[in-house]
């Protein structure tokens, strides 16, 4: 459930270890496009920086994920025979949309193909960068390892081919924009897109990160550390992630019944209609075909009065959608405290687990930044040490992201420092692979083993 289904929004940097090992030049298209610079660099489903093409794009209905899944295999096949004039925006949007690398876990060969660089294993490292590539062609981060070992290899003219794929993304993404408001946001089709974009092909580091929601639109109100170290905020539009998160949220039942409009209503912040449509013997427990409720839907965008006069009638406060998700889980994933602490008070679960992925409310606020909720939710003495389905617990999530208040607070509730997830890895471990030095400074003297 995490808000990067591929890679949480935080510094994963793909090359983090690669540049101790080998030095990868900037793209091009990074180095010489005019736009907001970090450093020497510039700092996302559009053509054009104005703000009605970017939210027109953004609000146009998406594919499915079986027309999806074939856009993608077309695009595909198109740069696998070296045609690489094509819409790379929908290239990439098709990718997500299609879900075409659900199920795959990249992490664990990125390290891997670090390990295999640094020892010199460079067929070993090639093969391991093509498995990320053939799991999502139009995704930058298996490109940029495959170029990445190329050069280390001296094959010059193959790291151009990948230099060339890299360059036609990174231009679809600065082509959306220029980040430096709402209005004139960068597009990404997901998050994992976006903590690419930010650290491997601008240099940035993330330290904060915002979902807010403006004129019907979402946004991720990133704070950024740019390459000269100057505090930076900046846009990016994520339409296209919150329809999908939303999808099983959308009412199924013909237009006409009332049921349909009070998940409707709940989702606009209808209070009147809400109220009217209660009034008039509207199941509030009523489903859409995916398991969500109207209760789910306020919860997740987080609008308190709806949430209070859902549980008032009768709302059930732990009801799961198919996957297992709660309201609980849809507030904590999006910072909403005020609609955490009103569904706690009631009585909401705290140690659900939703079924994708294994998180629980605790991981997915630890994971995307939320500090008071994560506090609200320690309140409530949730099980601070549960893994999700890769092993990974809430202070993982949190040293990974580089959250140290939070890192904190977890530690402070009982979280086992040592804990190992499934590949063996710990939250030193997977701090340091993010660079997230305070982190790791304390979880040390918290008394965690190198």
């Amino acid at each position: 459930m995490r808000r990067t289904k591929e890679v949480v929004l935080a510094a994963n940097s793909v090359l983090i270890e690669h540049r101790s090992v080998v030095e990868s030049p900037r793209l091009e298209i990074f180095s010489t496009m005019l736009g907001l610079r970090l450093g020497t660099s510039l700092m996302c489903c559009v053509i054009g920086v104005n703000a009605a093409s970017a939210q027109s794009a953004a609000s146009a209905q998406i594919d499915d994920r079986e027309v999806a899944a074939k856009k993608y295999e077309v695009y595909k096949a198109k740069v696998m025979a070296a045609d690489l004039n094509i819409n790379w925006r929908d290239f990439r949007l098709s990718a997500y949309l299609g879900q075409v690398s659900q199920g795959f876990d990249s992490w664990p060969v990125h390290v891997q193909i670090v390990e295999d660089l640094a020892a010199g294993r460079y067929e070993k490292a090639l093969a391991e960068s093509q498995t990320v590539i053939d799991h999502n062609m139009a995704s930058g981060e298996g490109h940029l390892l495959a170029m990445t070992v190329l050069q280390k290899m001296g094959r010059t003219e193959d790291a151009k081919k990948q230099e060339a794929i890299l360059n036609a993304i990174g231009k679809s993404i600065m082509d959306s924009g220029d980040g430096n408001s709402a209005k004139t946001a960068w597009f990404t089709v997901a998050p994992s897109e976006t903590v690419f974009f930010m650290t491997e092909a601008l240099g940035a580091q993330i330290k904060g990160q915002e979902l807010v929601h403006v004129n019907g639109h979402a946004y991720d109100k990133l704070t950024v550390i740019d390459r000269q170290g100057e505090t930076r905020i900046v846009w990016f539009n994520t339409d296209t992630n919150e329809l999908v998160k939303e999808r099983g949220l959308h009412p199924s039942l013909p237009a006409s019944t009332q049921e349909n409009e009070l998940i409707t209503a709940a989702g606009k912040d209808d209070l009147s209609r809400v109220k009217a449509l209660l009034d008039n013997g509207t199941d509030v427990k009523v489903k859409t075909e995916h398991g969500g409720t109207a209760l789910m839907r306020a919860s997740f965008y987080g609008y308190l009065d709806v949430v209070q006069i859902l549980l008032s009638s009768g709302a059930e406060i732990n009801a799961k959608t198919n996957d297992g998700r709660t309201a609980l889980m849809y507030a904590s994933l999006n910072g909403h405290l005020d609609v955490v602490q009103a569904l706690l008070a009631k009585g909401a679960d705290v140690n659900v687990k939703e079924t994708e992925d294994g998180e629980s409310a605790l991981m997915v606020s630890s994971q995307n930044g939320h500090l008071e909720v994560v506090r609200a939710l320690l309140n409530k003495s949730p099980d601070v040490n549960a893994t999700d389905n890769k092993g990974w617990t809430a202070l993982m999530w949190a040293s990974f992201n580089g959250y140290v208040e939070i890192v904190e607070a977890l530690v402070a509730k009982g979280a086992d420092v040592n804990a190992q997830n499934s590949t063996g890895g710990t939250a030193l471990a997977v701090a340091t692979h993010g660079k997230r030095d305070e982190v790791r400074a304390y979880l040390m003297q918290a008394g965690a083993k190198p």
